[in-house]
């Protein structure tokens, strides 16, 4: 019969652990107690945090849409604080500026000032148009070039004050040719261009072709005609000059007068041309006396000529009153000039 141990003893194992059941377990005591300190932590945290001050903010508070914001500021305004929300009366309240700063509107757009009128408004493409008549102190400070039609302009249109440097026949090809010296002054003989640079005047008025329409050469007519302009100018610096168109036949009368088969109208209206496109280059004055001296069926009528080509007293008249019904301010003319010479350097 085997020896009865501790260890083998039936009742022993149970023993042991009987003895081990009644171990102590503090895990769970220890968790409690842990998360007991730790509510109490967090809960401190909290409180300080409910209890510390805000910081102080300075809001810039946002005007309703209804409120009128001042587009520019008032000049020198009186600097004031910026409200807190407190002091304007709090969210949601309109604030109303301090009565010191005043609402200054948009500006209102003006209108600009009237533009002074460009150098070159004026077109010299175009003939003169009819103005307000002038006085007859308009030609105080003229002169007339041109060839026998002129010469009549001046023994019967009445004009005062003008000076005439014309001769019956002469041409563009002659007014500056020292073997044409055809102008009487003071005892001596002068060109038509050495004539008019014995005085200075305020405005030139030419009337040259006629005796021209008989060349045969137009291109040398066009090269003739602006040089002597550009003559003109050169001789009369401070004169506005005015072309004048040549004035159309009455082709019954010139034919009964042997006036030369040359002279016609066709050939007049394409000289016409020819002046009025080295008025437009020349930026200087073209006015249509052709227009304002024939009748509507477009000659020159029977009782304002006697031969055809020359015109009558009366219509020696009528051309004084259409020059005087034709005339430019001249600081048109001279701005163009001014606006030319910038353009050429």
């Amino acid at each position: 019969m085997p020896t009865e141990t501790p260890g083998n003893r039936p009742g022993g194992a149970r023993v042991q652990r009987n003895r081990r059941r009644r171990r102590p377990d503090y895990r769970g005591p220890l968790l409690a107690a842990a998360l007991f300190v730790l509510a109490v932590i967090l809960a401190a945290l909290v409180l300080v945090r409910l209890n510390s001050p805000a910081p102080a903010s300075t809001p810039s508070p946002t005007p309703s849409q209804s409120q009128a914001v001042p587009s520019t500021p008032a000049p020198n305004p009186t600097p004031t604080s910026t409200p807190t929300q407190s002091e304007a009366g709090g969210q949601g309240e309109d604030v109303v500026p301090p009565d010191d700063i005043a609402l200054v509107p948009p500006a209102l757009p003006t209108e600009s000032a009237p533009q002074a009128p460009e150098a070159d408004a004026y077109d010299f493409s175009q003939c003169v148009p009819e103005s307000e008549g002038a006085e007859e102190e308009w030609f105080s400070d003229a002169v007339f070039i041109g060839d026998s039609r002129t010469d009549g302009l001046r023994l019967y249109g009445g004009i005062e004050g003008a000076d005439f440097i014309q001769h019956t026949g002469i041409m563009v090809f002659e007014v500056d040719d020292a073997a044409k010296k055809v102008i009487k002054s003071g005892g001596k003989s002068y060109t038509v261009m050495e004539a008019l640079g014995l005085k200075q005047y305020g405005k030139v008025y030419v009337m040259l072709g006629v005796n021209e329409l008989g060349y045969f050469n137009d291109k040398a007519f066009q090269e003739a005609y602006a040089a002597m302009v550009d003559r003109i100018r050169e001789i009369q610096p401070g004169a506005v000059i005015y072309l004048q168109t040549l004035v159309r036949i009455n082709p019954e009368r010139a034919k009964a007068n042997d006036i030369p088969y040359y002279v016609t109208n066709e050939t007049i209206d394409r000289y016409n041309e020819y002046i009025a496109q080295i008025a437009e280059d020349k930026k200087v004055f073209l006015v249509d006396v052709n227009a304002g001296l024939i009748d509507e069926t477009g000659v020159l009528p029977r009782e304002g000529t006697g031969d055809g080509v020359h015109f009558s007293k009366a219509y020696c008249v009528k051309w004084h009153e259409y020059l005087l019904s034709h005339t430019v301010d001249p600081d048109l003319y001279w701005a163009a000039q001014t606006t030319e010479k910038g353009e050429n350097g």
